[in-house]
């Protein structure tokens, strides 16, 4: 059956579990997508607070040093 079920589009149970994975995917990728999601004024607050992920004023490796914490 699987060769069949494959050849008309699957059965229901696939196709559900394709979109959810395809869901879960476009959550992990799409960052405007997960600001959607959130309430509109966590939403606000998180757009305009600045993006980065190391600071000028730091060295060293990002995360694995003293002098270069997670901010």
């Amino acid at each position: 059956m699987g060769f069949l079920s494959n050849l008309f589009g699957g059965n229901k149970e696939e196709k559900a579990l394709r979109e959810a994975l395809g869901h879960i995917r476009r959550i992990l990728e799409d960052e405007q997508f997960q600001l959607d999601m959130i309430h509109p004024a966590m939403k606000a607050m998180i757009e305009t607070r600045p993006a980065y992920d190391r600071d000028p004023n730091f060295t060293g490796p990002f995360g694995f040093s003293e002098t270069n914490p997670f901010p």
